[in-house]
């Protein structure tokens, strides 16, 4: 009987780790995937990936805004984009940042972007309207605009 108590001992505490660290391994894992999948689609240009990445009560409205002013090629301009930190400050919602370089004409355009992910359902969804784009800056905190601004903007267009 005694030489079965330490590896129910070990047992025990493997189980409560898991309980109390695994949801929240879980998330990061689906997050990792949610956020890379939609990096990847951007720069393959499939835009219809993308819109569907999106939050589903937001999808009908940027996703038409995005089909409409979007180029068609635009990823062949893409030379880098990368997701290069993420925060959670509560469980179910996440900021991210992410890198973009463009080819423009004879230059590279450097942006960021403040990506808000909301976790509903067994995903995560990128709250478009929620986040935040800006010129990439080399001296402090970036000046950002947040993209529900850009979609009432080119809604006037």
């Amino acid at each position: 009987m005694r030489r079965f108590i330490p590896p129910l001992v070990i047992l025990v505490v493997v189980l409560a780790l898991a309980a109390y660290f695994g949801p929240g391994l879980y998330r990061a894992w689906l997050f990792r995937r949610d956020c890379g999948q939609l990096l990847l689609d951007t720069r393959a240009g499939r835009l219809q990936a993308v819109i569907h990445a999106i939050e589903q009560q937001q999808q009908l409205r940027v996703g038409a805004l995005l089909t409409q002013h979007v180029p068609v090629d635009y990823y062949t301009d893409i030379v880098s984009l990368r997701r290069t930190s993420y925060e959670e400050p509560e469980p179910g919602l996440i900021w991210c940042i992410v890198t973009l370089r463009l080819q423009q004409g004879d230059g590279i355009g450097l942006y960021q972007g403040r990506l808000r992910w909301v976790f509903k359902g067994r995903r995560w969804w990128w709250d478009f309207e929620g986040s935040y784009g800006a010129q990439f800056s080399t001296s402090g905190e970036p000046e950002w605009i947040k993209l529900s601004d850009l979609v009432d903007y080119a809604e006037q267009l």
